[in-house]
C-alpha cells in the first residue's frame, strides 16, 4: 500500500486556509476577479483555475477546495441551474456560501432590452433567488437587476436571510431595461435597513423613488430601529436619502455620500445633527447644473455638530478656509483635488491651512495628486507638505489613497 504524501495528510482546516490564500494571491492582481460595490468587495473563487484544479487532485482535497469555491458566489453569469442543483443536493456546500453577487449586470447587456430573451432573464433571476434561499448562511449580498416577474420571490429571500451587508448596486440601465426590472420601493428599503442583523448598506437613491406615493410618516415621527453602522448612498433623490440616514442615525459610524443634487439645507442640518456617533464621513458632490454655485454649503454648518467625527474625506467643492474652520476636530483629512483650476485650488488650500493650523487637530493629511496638473502645482504641494509636517501632521500625496478599499477575506 502506497504511503500518503505530506500534502495528503494535512487537516481540512489547514487546507481551507491554504486554498483561501491561493484564491486571494491568484486573483488580487485583476479587479475583474472581484465582485464589487462600495460596501462589499470580494474575490470570486470560481475564477481561480488553480483552485479548480486542486479540487480534482485527491479525495482529501476535494471537500475543502469545493467549500472554498462556494465561499463567494457570482450569480450574474455562468450556469445557474448547475449551481442550484449543487446547493440543493449538497447541503455542506450550500452552508459554505457566505457572500453572493446576484442579478443581471448592466455591463454585460445591450442598450435595448432583448425581448426575445426575456424568459431567459426571468429564469436566471428565479434561479438566483432559489440559490439564495437554499444557502441559509449567506451574510453578504450584492444585488443587481432583477426582473419584475421575480419581485415577490426576491423580497421573500431578502426577508429570510440574516444579512450583515447589502449592496444594491447602481447599474446604468436604459429606459428600455428599466421598464422590465424591479426596483425596491421606499417601503422595501425602509424595512431592509431595520433588519436586526444588517450592519452595512449601499444603495442608489434614484429619481425613480419619487414615483412612489407611499403613506410615509413625517421624518420627525420616525422611530429608528436599526443596527446599521455603515451606509453608502448614491443620491439623486435627497429626501429619501435623508430619511434613510435618520433611520440609522443612532447606530451609524461610517457614512459615504455621492450626491448629484442639492440637499434641502434645514432638513439636512437637522438630520446630520442626530449623527452623534459618526466616525467617518465621505462626502462627494457631482452637480453639473451651471446655475448651482454654492453647492451643499449646509455641510459646513453640519460638520461642527458631529462630535465623534474623526475622519473626513471631501473634494475641493467647498471653500477650504470655511471647511478647515468647520472641521477643526477632525483627526484625519483626505482632500481630493479636481481638474478645475488646480493651481488656484492648491494655493487656496495652502492659505487656509496656514490660517487655521493652530486650531486644527489633524494628525494625518492625504492630498490627491493624480488630478493636480497645473504648472505651479508641484511647488505649491511641496509647500503644503512642508508646512503640514512642521505642524506635526503625517502627510501623504498620492494618486491612490492608502487603505481606501478593503475586501471580504477568507480569514
Amino acid at each position: 500500500m502506497s504511503r500518503l504524501s505530506l500534502a495528503q495528510t494535512l487537516p481540512p482546516e489547514l487546507l481551507s486556509r491554504i486554498f483561501g490564500w491561493l484564491v486571494e494571491i491568484s486573483l488580487r492582481s485583476n479587479m475583474y476577479n472581484f465582485a464589487r460595490s462600495v460596501v462589499l468587495f470580494f474575490p470570486v473563487p470560481a475564477r481561480c483555475a488553480t483552485l479548480q484544479a486542486a479540487s480534482l487532485v485527491c479525495r482529501r482535497w476535494r471537500s475543502p477546495a469545493q467549500r472554498t469555491l462556494f465561499r463567494f458566489l457570482d450569480l450574474t453569469q455562468g450556469n445557474l441551474e448547475g449551481i442550484l442543483n449543487v446547493v440543493t443536493t449538497q447541503p455542506n456546500l450550500a452552508h459554505a456560501v457566505r457572500a453572493v453577487h446576484a442579478g443581471i449586470d448592466s455591463e454585460d447587456q445591450t442598450e435595448r432590452f432583448p425581448t426575445a430573451e426575456q424568459q431567459r432573464f426571468v429564469n436566471d433571476c428565479t434561479n438566483a433567488c432559489r440559490i439564495l434561499a437554499a444557502c441559509g448562511n449567506v451574510k453578504h449580498l450584492i444585488l443587481r437587476g432583477f426582473m419584475r416577474e421575480t419581485q415577490a420571490r426576491l423580497l421573500g429571500v431578502l426577508d429570510s436571510i440574516e444579512l450583515e451587508s447589502l449592496g444594491i448596486g447602481e447599474d446604468f440601465w436604459s429606459s428600455s431595461w428599466r421598464t422590465r426590472l424591479y426596483e425596491l420601493s421606499p417601503n422595501d428599503l425602509t424595512a431592509l435597513v431595520q433588519k436586526p442583523t444588517l450592519r452595512h448598506l449601499e444603495m442608489h437613491c434614484s429619481r425613480a423613488l419619487k414615483a412612489y406615493r407611499a403613506p410615509f410618516l413625517p421624518l420627525s415621527f420616525v422611530k429608528p430601529s436599526s443596527n446599521v453602522t455603515s451606509l453608502a448612498l448614491d443620491v439623486e433623490y435627497p429626501s429619501f436619502a435623508l430619511r434613510l440616514i435618520q433611520l440609522v442615525a443612532a447606530s451609524l459610524l461610517d457614512l459615504e455620500i455621492y450626491t448629484k443634487c442639492l440637499f434641502p439645507d434645514d432638513q439636512a442640518i437637522s438630520v446630520f445633527g442626530k449623527l452623534e456617533h459618526l466616525h467617518y464621513l465621505d462626502f462627494t458632490e457631482n452637480i453639473r447644473e451651471p446655475e448651482v454655485t454654492a453647492g451643499n454649503s449646509w455641510l459646513m454648518t453640519a460638520l461642527p455638530c458631529l462630535p465623534a467625527l474623526q475622519k473626513l474625506r471631501i473634494r475641493d467643492d467647498f471653500d477650504p478656509l470655511r471647511l478647515l474652520q468647520a472641521a477643526q476636530h477632525v483627526r484625519h483629512l483626505s482632500y481630493q483635488f479636481r481638474f478645475n483650476n488646480p493651481d488656484a485650488k492648491l494655493a487656496a488650500f495652502r492659505e487656509a491651512l496656514c490660517a487655521t493650523a493652530s486650531s486644527l487637530q489633524i494628525k494625518s493629511l492625504f492630498l490627491s495628486e493624480y488630478r493636480v496638473r497645473g504648472p505651479d502645482a508641484p511647488a505649491i504641494l511641496k509647500e503644503i507638505v512642508s508646512f503640514a509636517e512642521r505642524c506635526g501632521m503625517s502627510v501623504v500625496v498620492s494618486s491612490v489613497e492608502p487603505g481606501r478599499y478593503s475586501h471580504l477575506s477568507f480569514f
